[in-house]
């Protein structure tokens, strides 16, 4: 996968999150929920906490691509030889 495609992935998976948080905001706020008042505000709090970190990871995204960082494919991985390698082949 190429680092473009994790960018544009995280956009989108962030705005998709960000309307579903709309909606659930308005659902509260109209008293349109399923379950209880104290569960859909953690539910709204913990999806708050999912879109920060993605945007977290996304801009650390942005910065890889900014630096130029490489490809790296399961051919040319600096962790090839380690056991921490995340290779699948």
């Amino acid at each position: 996968m190429k680092i473009e495609t994790l960018k544009h992935n995280l956009e989108q998976t962030i705005a998709g999150k960000v309307a579903y948080l709309e909606t659930a905001k308005s659902d509260l706020i109209c008293g349109d929920y399923v379950g209880g008042r104290m569960a859909q505000t953690a539910f709204i709090e913990m999806l708050t906490l999912n879109i920060d970190e993605l945007r977290n990871i996304l801009n650390d995204v942005e910065l890889c691509i900014a630096a130029g960082a490489p490809e790296w494919t399961p051919i040319n991985c600096p962790y090839a030889a380690k056991e921490a390698c995340h290779r699948v082949d």
